[in-house]
C-alpha cells in the first residue's frame, strides 16, 4: 500500500493584482496485489533430420488494484505574507476505486534444429475477465471479458566462421491496470513486433556479440494526460531502435556482459485535436547502457561464493504537453550501480543477495505531461534461496 499527500498550487487572484494563491491539497493511496501461477512441461524428440524441443504450458494471474482518493481546499495564501495556520484537510472523496483482474492462458512451442537451420514456432490464448467497482460513484459497476491468441515466430542460421544471422516476428497481448477519465477499465495493449539481427560467437573465443534492429508498434498504448489529469489510450505508438549486446567469460572465473539500446518511440495515431501525435512518448530514455562483472571463486576455502559488480545509464526521458501548459519537461540523466553477492552451498542450494542502486541516489525517473515528476526507485535490496532438482 502507497500514501501520497500532494499540494498544488492554483492561479493567482486578488482582483487581477496577482498576490493571493489558491491550493488544491490531495490525499492518495494506492494498493495492489498480485498472485502468479506458471507450469511447464518440456520434451524432446528426433523427426527425421529434425531434432524437436516442444514446451506445453499453462498461467493464471489474478490481480487487484485500489485507488482510495480525497481532495480538499487550502488558502487563499498570500505569496508576500505567507501564513500556514494549519495542515490541510481533504475531507472531499473524490474516488475510491478497485480494479480486480484475472488472465488465464496456455501456450506452446516448438523449436527445431535441421542441419544449420533453427526455427522457433509459438502461440498462446489468452483470456481476461475484468471487474471494476467505484464505491464514490454507486452504480459504476463494471465486468468486460477479453481473449486474444497471439503468436510468435524466427529462423536463423548458423555459419562456420561464428555468424548467426536471425529474424523474428512476435505478436503480444498485456492487460492494463488503469483506471480511464470515465472510471472504466482501459482496453489491453495488442502489439507486433519484427526483428532482425547477427549473433557472432568467434571460434575459441568464450564470448558472443549480438546486435539487432526492432520496430515495435503497439495499439491502444496507455500515456497520463494533462487535460483531464487521467490515463487514456492513443491509437497507436511505434518504437524502432538498435541493440548491442556482449557476454564473454574473461577467465574462468569472470564474466562480462555490457548492453547499449538505442529507442525512438512516438505516438503516430491519435485522435483528429491530438496535440501529441509525433511526439516521443513518455518516459522511453533514447539511449540506455549497462556493464556488469561477476566473479566466481572457484578454489581454495572461497569455492562457491561470487561476486557481481555494474552500472547502469539511463538518458534524460522527457514529457511532452500542450504548449499552453508546461513545456517540455526534461528528468535529466542517471547513472546507477548494482551489486551482488551469492553462495553456492551445494549442488542443490544457492542463497543470493541482490542491490540494485546501492548507493542510494536521489534521481527523478521520469515526468508525465501534467508537470508531474517522480522519484526513482531507492535502494533495493532483494534476497533469495533457491534449490535445482
Amino acid at each position: 500500500r502507497i500514501p501520497r499527500h500532494e499540494t498544488w498550487p492554483g492561479n493567482l487572484n486578488n482582483g487581477g493584482f496577482g498576490t493571493r494563491l489558491n491550493m488544491t491539497a490531495y490525499d492518495r493511496f494506492n494498493k495492489s496485489m498480485v498472485y502468479s501461477l506458471d507450469n511447464q512441461l518440456e520434451g524432446k524428440f528426433d523427426v527425421g533430420g529434425l531434432q524437436n524441443t516442444v514446451l506445453f504450458g499453462g498461467s493464471f494471474d489474478r490481480t487487484s488494484f485500489n485507488q482510495d482518493w480525497n481532495a480538499g481546499l487550502v488558502g487563499p495564501i498570500d505569496i508576500y505574507n505567507p501564513v500556514y495556520l494549519r495542515d490541510p484537510t481533504t475531507p472531499i472523496a473524490v474516488q475510491n476505486t478497485l480494479l480486480e483482474q484475472q488472465m488465464k492462458g496456455v501456450y506452446a512451442q516448438v523449436q527445431s534444429k535441421y542441419d544449420r537451420w533453427l526455427f522457433l514456432l509459438g502461440g498462446r490464448q489468452d483470456w481476461v475477465d475484468s471487474d471494476f467497482r467505484d464505491k464514490v460513484a454507486r452504480g459504476s459497476n463494471i465486468s468486460s471479458e477479453d481473449r486474444k491468441f497471439t503468436y510468435q515466430g524466427g529462423v536463423m542460421y548458423q555459419f562456420d566462421n561464428g555468424m548467426t544471422p536471425y529474424v523474428s516476428y512476435s505478436t503480444a497481448f498485456v492487460p492494463v491496470q488503469q483506471i480511464s477519465n470515465s472510471g472504466a477499465p482501459l482496453e489491453p495493449i495488442t502489439s507486433s513486433q519484427y526483428e532482425v539481427g547477427l549473433k557472432y560467437e568467434p571460434p575459441g573465443w568464450d564470448t558472443a556479440f549480438t546486435a539487432s534492429v526492432y520496430d515495435l508498434r503497439k495499439k491502444d498504448d496507455t500515456y497520463f494526460d494533462a487535460t483531464t489529469a487521467s490515463y487514456r489510450q492513443v491509437g497507436e505508438s511505434r518504437a524502432k531502435g538498435v541493440e548491442l549486446e556482449l557476454n564473454s567469460d574473461l577467465t574462468p572465473n569472470l564474466n562480462v556482459t555490457a548492453a547499449y539500446t538505442y529507442t525512438d518511440a512516438r505516438i503516430t495515431k491519435d485522435s483528429a485535436t491530438s496535440l501529441v501525435k509525433d511526439h516521443q512518448m513518455t518516459g522511453v530514455p533514447r539511449n540506455q547502457a549497462s556493464v556488469w562483472a561477476k566473479y566466481r571463486f572457484l578454489e581454495s576455502s572461497l569455492k562457491g561464493l561470487y561476486v557481481g559488480g555494474g552500472v547502469r545509464y539511463f538518458d534524460s526521458a522527457f514529457s511532452y504537453t500542450a504548449p499552453t501548459l508546461y513545456g517540455k519537461l526534461d528528468a535529466g540523466d542517471v547513472t546507477l550501480v548494482d551489486a551482488a553477492i551469492g553462495y553456492q552451498i551445494d549442488r542443490n542450494w544457492t542463497v543470493d543477495l541482490n542491490a540494485k542502486n546501492l548507493f542510494d541516489k536521489e534521481y527523478v525517473s521520469g515526468c508525465n505531461d501534467a508537470g508531474r515528476c517522480y522519484w526513482g526507485e531507492k535502494r533495493t535490496l532483494l534476497g533469495s534461496v533457491s534449490y535445482n532438482w
